[in-house]
């Protein structure tokens, strides 16, 4: 496992049992630089996730996680007691005003999927039910106030303001079953993307969710964007029937564009030229431009093996 701190020459590398020499028990924070070791933790669990902040780095094992003061001096700052938590869920917020955290709970029912979200400058602490199946994947906006979540089912991704716990908007992936392996808000917390087993990644506007917020008197589109989302997701064609018919069924929103590829699993980052940055399991980089006004299959315009 390695994981990039910004966009800094520091990596986070965890290693695996497979490696004589880094175990996957150890979390070594590498300075590309310089070209040498700059923190080595060892512990007597496996880790199982690794995030990295300017200030701060998270080390997710079965039922803690390990927070790291790294600003000055690396020193464990904290231990939090999560649920089981085998495939290491954790989202954090990368902006330093504030530090935001969500992982399961540890009195959580693992059949729904409790989440906490707890906020580590007061100790503030809150409790979120977003599905009717265990939780198999999360993500934080850069600034803390949305969280995306998936459960197993791989059906709906839905967004939540983390101050209240409103849900915002509720995003349809497909009909078909599918595991949700990476999910990310831009900078501008105007889109979403998420990839699934099945090899598309699907991209949905988030102006319901900023409509929202908007009319409740905030506005959590990062400074420096001037660049306002109309983009509509796609409906469906039942949505026009009153609710209490059962047109509420129908209300969700299907992605506007996607990017479809082979490969069952890939991990990618909003560009600001409006473009996907896609890293796959082979190897392999695209660079995939969204169409905003026509949505649709996105166009590649740069691929090769890494």
């Amino acid at each position: 496992m390695v994981t990039m701190l910004y966009k800094t020459n520091i990596f986070g590398i965890v290693g695996s049992d497979n490696n004589e020499d880094y175990k996957q028990k150890q979390v070594i924070i590498w300075d590309d630089l310089s070209s040498k070791i700059l923190y080595n933790i060892t512990l007597n669990e496996n880790v199982l996730n690794l995030k990295l902040r300017r200030d701060k780095m998270f080390i997710v094992c079965k039922s803690k996680i390990y927070i790291i003061n790294s600003k000055d001096e690396y020193f464990t700052s904290g231990i939090i007691e999560t649920g089981s938590n085998p495939n290491g869920l954790i989202a954090i917020n990368y902006n330093e005003e504030n530090t935001i955290v969500v992982y399961p709970s540890c009195k959580s029912d693992q059949e729904k999927g409790e989440l906490t979200i707890k906020n580590l400058d007061n100790n503030e602490v809150k409790y979120l039910f977003p599905h009717n199946h265990k939780i198999a994947n999360i993500t934080l906006s850069y600034n803390g106030l949305l969280l995306a979540t998936a459960s197993v089912d791989g059906k709906k991704i839905r967004i939540f303001e983390t101050e209240t716990l409103e849900k915002l908007q509720e995003l349809n992936r497909g009909k078909e079953k599918a595991e949700i392996k990476y999910i990310s808000i831009d900078f501008r917390n105007q889109f979403l993307a998420a990839s699934s087993e099945r090899g598309t990644i699907h991209i949905w506007s988030l102006s319901q969710s900023l409509e929202k917020l908007k009319k409740s008197g905030k506005n959590i589109i990062n400074e420096g964007n001037n660049n306002d989302n109309k983009i509509s997701n796609s409906g469906s064609v039942f949505a026009v029937i009153p609710k209490f018919l059962g047109g509420g069924l129908f209300d969700n929103e299907w992605s506007f564009a996607q990017v479809r590829l082979e490969e069952p699993y890939s991990i990618f980052h909003f560009g600001l030229d409006n473009s996907l940055i896609i890293i796959t399991s082979s190897g392999k980089y695209y660079k995939a431009k969204i169409d905003l006004k026509k949505g649709g299959d996105c166009q590649i315009l740069e691929e090769c093996c890494l």
